[in-house]
């Protein structure tokens, strides 16, 4: 028994010093962002690269030096407000929302197919080679119907909610 609550002892000190250690050497090794931080918004940082990437596909005007760095803090504005947002959509847990996760779904399998009729479309196929190819695919793909349970889909499972 002497020996079990040493042992239960050992153990509860091995993870206390355990916990402390971790907590002092995390900030150590924690992953700094790529690039120089030009704003902190709550715990994101937002560095030169995210602003260079926000830039892409925006047409900057050809402007003066007072005038460019007052259209960039301008811009920076418009970027902490859309962080800002979305910090409180998360905090709302409106990113976990069913109705939301179902659009991005839609959307990521658009992009999807878009990249890949892109893909083919590059490789030089015509209307009559992608009818050949998705033919072949479905000929090669394992595919059962269950005529039954699709008989028995009335109007209302198969209308747009």
């Amino acid at each position: 028994m002497k020996y079990r609550s040493i042992l239960v002892s050992f153990c509860f000190i091995s993870v206390i010093f355990l916990i402390i250690i971790v907590s002092i050497l995390y900030p150590l090794f924690k992953q700094k962002p790529e690039g120089k931080v030009i704003a902190r918004i709550n715990n994101y940082l937002l560095t030169d690269a995210d602003f260079a990437d926000e830039l892409k596909g925006i047409n900057v005007p050809a402007l003066p030096g007072d005038k460019m760095q007052a259209w960039k803090a301008e811009f920076l504005e418009d970027i902490i407000r859309k962080q800002l947002m979305l910090q409180e959509a998360q905090k709302l847990s409106l990113d976990k929302d069913k109705n939301f996760i179902n659009m991005i779904e839609r959307y990521w399998e658009q992009a999807l197919l878009k990249s890949l009729l892109d893909t083919k479309m590059r490789e030089g196929a015509t209307t009559e080679t992608l009818n050949a190819w998705l033919g072949r695919l479905r000929n090669s793909a394992k595919i059962t119907i269950n005529e039954k349970n699709l008989k028995e889909l009335d109007a209302d499972n198969t209308r747009k909610k």
